[in-house]
C-alpha cells in the first residue's frame, strides 16, 4: 500500500492520494484511469473522483489518444499549472544573466557556468564518490541530485554494474528547464560531468526537453586500460 503523505517529492501543496497521482503522472505520463486504479489498488470509479478534482484545479487533463486496434483510450496527462508545482531552480533573470555571458564569453563561457554549477551541486559528495563501486556512486549520485530537484532514481545492474552491465540513472523532473531549451550547453555538460564525477562511460538515452517523461542516462564501467592488471 502507497505512503506517500509525508514525502518530500510530492508537489507543493498536494499530499495524501493525489499528490500521489500527480507524482505517478509526473514519472509515467499519460496514464489511463485504469492503470492509476491499479496503481494505487483503488477503483476505477474510486480513482476518478481524485482526478475530476485535480482536473478542476487545473493540475491534470484528460485526453483520447489512439493505441492501435480499438476504441482509443482516455489518459490523463499534468497540465502546465501541474508540471510548475515541480521544483525548478531557474528564474527569467538566470537567462537574461546567461545571454549576458553568453555575448561576453561565448558558448565557452556558457559551458564554464554549468559546469562550475554540476562542482558546486556535488562538492561535498565527490569525496565519496572516489571510494566506492560504481553502482553505489550511481546511487549517491542520484541522492544528491534528488536533493535538489531532479527526482532522480537508479536501477539495474547492482552490485554487478562493474562486471560490464549497466545500471540506469533517470531524473523525472528537470529544474533547469526553460533554461536548458535556450541552452543547449546545459544538456551537453550535464552528460559530460556525469561521466566525469562517475568515472564510468554514460550515454543519454532520452531527455525531458525533448518531451520525455524523464532524462535518463545508461551508466557502463569503463574497459580496463591495455595492459592493465586484473589482479
Amino acid at each position: 500500500m502507497w505512503e506517500l503523505d509525508h514525502d518530500p517529492v510530492l508537489p507543493a501543496g498536494y499530499r495524501g492520494l493525489r499528490g500521489a497521482i500527480v507524482l505517478a503522472l509526473k514519472k509515467a505520463q499519460p496514464m489511463t484511469v485504469q492503470a492509476l486504479a491499479d496503481r494505487f489498488a483503488l477503483t476505477a470509479n474510486g480513482l476518478r473522483r481524485h482526478l475530476k478534482q485535480l482536473e478542476d484545479d487545473g493540475i491534470v487533463v484528460g485526453r483520447r489518444e489512439a493505441r492501435g486496434v480499438g476504441a482509443p483510450a482516455f489518459s490523463y496527462v499534468l497540465t502546465h499549472e501541474g508540471e510548475a508545482l515541480f521544483p525548478r531552480s531557474y528564474a527569467a533573470t538566470l537567462v537574461d544573466a546567461l545571454d549576458m555571458v553568453r555575448a561576453v564569453a561565448g558558448e565557452e563561457g556558457v559551458a564554464r557556468f554549468f559546469r562550475q554549477r554540476w562542482d558546486r551541486l556535488t562538492a561535498d559528495a565527490t569525496p565519496l564518490m572516489r571510494s566506492v563501486p560504481l553502482h553505489e556512486r550511481v546511487q549517491l549520485l542520484s541522492e544528491v541530485m534528488s536533493a535538489h530537484g531532479y527526482m532522480s532514481e537508479t536501477e539495474g545492474a547492482e552490485a554487478v554494474v562493474d562486471e560490464g552491465r549497466s545500471v540506469t540513472l533517470r531524473s523525472y523532473n528537470c529544474p533547469l528547464r526553460a533554461v536548458a531549451e535556450r541552452f543547449p550547453a546545459a544538456c551537453a555538460v550535464e552528460e559530460q560531468y556525469l561521466a566525469d564525477v562517475l568515472d564510468a562511460q554514460v550515454e543519454r538515452v532520452s531527455r525531458i526537453v525533448d518531451g520525455c517523461t524523464a532524462c535518463e542516462y545508461r551508466v557502463t564501467a569503463l574497459a580496463p586500460a591495455p595492459g592493465a592488471s586484473s589482479s
